[in-house]
């Protein structure tokens, strides 16, 4: 087992867009309801109204990179928790308080507090972050296609990262530059957690059928599993790195 408690100082990460791997289909090779939902995901006239006021889009081409870090402060604990979303930061602010602050990283990097953040096995994550839009969107589930899938990933391929929608944004972007103390794992948080020696955590925000159905077609998906995974290579590189 990786022990993430005692990583120190995550060396600086440098970002850059996944490659295209996976080429579209004419219309971006999504079904006609996924497109009817969501447009090609770039454009907001495109898509419906609807699904823009619950998610925005996947790609926002109006975002600009923020130089401050969303953090959550605790001064009672002394901790200064980094929030990736779909990393259970729901869960942690429930302890920590919900109160997001955002500091310069000159300014996160000189607190003498403890320096935390949540990281997710990538593909889980992915799962996370695309069956947030599917459940937000009210859309048939079961209409979801493969090439609902490859129509994402081709969009977030082709776009930088700062523009790809927060919850499908890569991990490492979230801490890139900062001087993190300790990363606790997604996959075995209970434990990581309890070391600190903190309140008990409470589980918010979990998955359910829509999440394992969406998880289930794309690990029975080499091709995808496969696009996915080199989408998010940087975060694996990070999560080996640690690990030695």
């Amino acid at each position: 087992m990786v022990d993430w408690l005692n990583v120190k100082n995550i060396p600086v990460v440098t970002i850059k867009p996944g490659k295209q791997k996976i080429k579209t289909p004419k219309k971006y090779g999504a079904s006609e309801s996924f497109n009817e939902a969501n447009g090609d995901i770039v454009h907001k006239s495109y898509a419906s109204e609807s699904f823009n006021e619950a998610n925005g889009n996947i790609i926002d081409k109006g975002f600009r990179s923020n130089p401050c870090s969303k953090v959550t402060v605790n001064k009672s604990h002394q901790i200064l928790f980094v929030i990736i979303p779909k990393n259970a930061s729901s869960s942690v602010r429930e302890i920590l308080g919900q109160k997001e602050t955002l500091l310069t990283k000159e300014e996160f990097n000189k607190s003498p507090f403890l320096k935390i953040a949540i990281f997710r096995e990538p593909l889980s994550r992915f799962v996370s972050g695309i069956g947030e839009f599917y459940r937000k969107a009210v859309m048939d589930t079961e209409s979801m296609s493969r090439e609902d899938f490859k129509t994402i990933i081709f969009q977030i391929q082709n776009s930088p990262w700062e523009e790809v929608n927060e919850h499908l944004r890569l991990q490492s972007w979230f801490i890139k530059d900062l001087k993190i103390d300790r990363i606790l794992r997604f996959e075995h948080l209970e434990e990581d957690w309890n070391s600190l020696g903190l309140p008990k955590l409470p589980w918010l925000n979990q998955g359910g059928e829509l999440y394992d159905r969406i998880e289930e077609n794309i690990r029975a998906d080499e091709e995808l599993k496969k696009a996915i995974m080199d989408l998010y290579k940087e975060d694996y590189d990070l999560i080996k790195l640690a690990g030695q």
